[in-house]
């Protein structure tokens, strides 16, 4: 593999249909970039040239933060083999695919997080006419601090009239599964395929598997109960007919937000909401506001979430652990008491429940305690580290994998940095830190 003189290789990448994607360094400018190289024997051929350099073309005209910027373009025909070579920004992470094969369904609160930020990218490509026609869980990557999502792979982005020359010379065209109506029939396309598409990935997202298209649709809202009707309905509304489909990746993004908005007074949802309707609510607080309501619905909000976490019913496996995961944030400044008994379920939920899926513990629940601990106010501190040494005690972290780990590592950094960490409880926490070490050095002599 030839790479110009100021590239580094890091690693190989993973071999595609059209190459593979490899990560290097630029030794000027001291940072890492990807560069996808096209396959020598399909370089040969003049439809994967043009896609090649459509891909270039497509990215230089975008300037997204949702977007990979390009950096450069390697195309020499006149070497053997001929060169290919497409540089750009290294946005580390995994795809959205392979996110949710880790963890599981998205939680609807990181959902909105993550779909509101690709119909921005979506949005601000539409507004140069360019269709990205391929968007799909494979083709979005979270990046790793799972703050931010990307559109990547604009391989077959086109504008209308570039879409006319090259469909005609057997241009692929999409991903049969993913595809809309109007593409499948070989039609001419607009922003309104990627917003189907869009609404299929949202499915997939929320529910772990896509729509069956052009069968019953089976509400998200029946899978999960923490998910609003209204998030059917929008994505019912981007899987119509084209011609009374959502028109915008703006409104798809508007109606997302207003989907997830309870106007309902916390007393009445408690009283008589939906499991969505409480989502809902905690998703729109904070911790002062949290705080501030009377210490009965607090603990019946804690109630709640403790029965959800006895019960049974696969279907209240994801509600129930991104209530705990809101909780974590929202319950830093009530009675020490109630706090415990969220540190408890996050810890245990966390690092340790086995889930359907297979998968021991949840990502986005570890994150979240990590994401607290250097804020802790002082009483809410103390009884993190107690419930935390007191769960670490027991821990058999030769048997836990590299996320786990790192989890744990995070939460005890975060525990011993905080300004109101306990000195009684600093020298516990800080060898619970050393344990966690001896445990990644461990995995990793066994890993090489």
């Amino acid at each position: 593999m030839r790479l110009p003189e100021r590239y580094q290789l890091l690693d190989q990448g993973e071999s595609g249909g059209f190459g593979r994607v490899v990560r290097a360094t630029d030794t000027w400018l001291e940072r890492e970039l990807a560069i996808k190289i096209l396959d020598p024997v399909l370089a040969l051929e003049g439809v994967q040239q043009e896609r090649f350099l459509q891909e270039a073309r497509t990215l230089a005209r975008l300037s997204h933060p949702n977007i990979p910027a390009i950096y450069d373009v390697v195309f020499d025909t006149e070497v053997d083999p001929p060169l290919f070579q497409l540089i750009f920004e290294y946005v580390e992470g995994q795809t959205l695919h392979a996110w949710m094969e880790d963890n599981g369904p998205v939680p609807i609160e990181r959902a909105k997080v993550w779909f509101s930020q690709l119909a921005s990218a979506l949005e601000h490509a539409h507004l140069s006419n360019i269709v990205h026609r391929d968007l799909k869980p494979e083709n979005v990557i979270i990046r790793a601090s799972g703050e931010t999502a990307c559109v990547v792979d604009w391989g077959i982005a086109l504008s209308s009239d570039e879409a006319k020359r090259l469909t005609r010379s057997g241009y692929v065209i999409g991903t049969p599964g993913y595809m809309s109506p109007e593409q499948m029939a070989g039609d001419e396309i607009d922003q309104r395929t990627d917003i189907y598409n869009l609404g299929l990935c949202l499915y997939e997202a929320l529910s772990g598997t896509p729509p069956h298209i052009g069968g019953d649709y089976q509400e998200l809202s029946d899978i999960d109960e923490s998910i609003p009707v209204p998030v059917d309905d929008l994505i019912k509304a981007c899987l119509r007919e084209r011609s009374t489909r959502i028109d915008s990746a703006t409104t798809f993004a508007s109606e997302l937000n207003a989907a997830l908005v309870t106007r309902l007074a916390l007393s009445s949802v408690l009283n008589s909401g939906t499991l969505a309707d409480l989502a809902s609510a905690l998703r729109n607080m904070d911790a002062n506001e949290f705080a501030e309501h009377p210490r009965g619905q607090q603990m019946l909000i804690i109630t709640k979430a403790v029965d959800l976490a006895e019960s049974q019913d696969p279907r209240l496996e994801v509600p129930c652990a991104s209530l705990i995961s809101e909780l974590v944030r929202l319950a830093t400044r009530i009675e020490p008491d109630e706090y415990v008994e969220i540190l408890d379920l996050a810890l245990v939920w966390g690092f340790e429940r086995v889930y359907g899926n297979g998968d021991r513990g949840k990502e986005f629940i570890r994150r979240s305690l990590a994401k607290e601990a250097p804020q802790l106010p002082h009483g809410a501190s103390r009884v993190a580290a107690q419930a935390t040494t007191r769960f670490f005690e027991h821990a058999e972290l030769s048997d836990w994998e590299p996320a786990r780990l790192v989890g744990a590592r995070e939460l005890l950094d975060g525990l011993l940095s905080n300004r109101t960490c306990p000195d009684d409880l600093a020298p516990t926490l800080a060898a619970r830190r050393r344990e966690v070490d001896r445990a990644q050095r461990a995995r990793s002599g066994r890993s090489g």
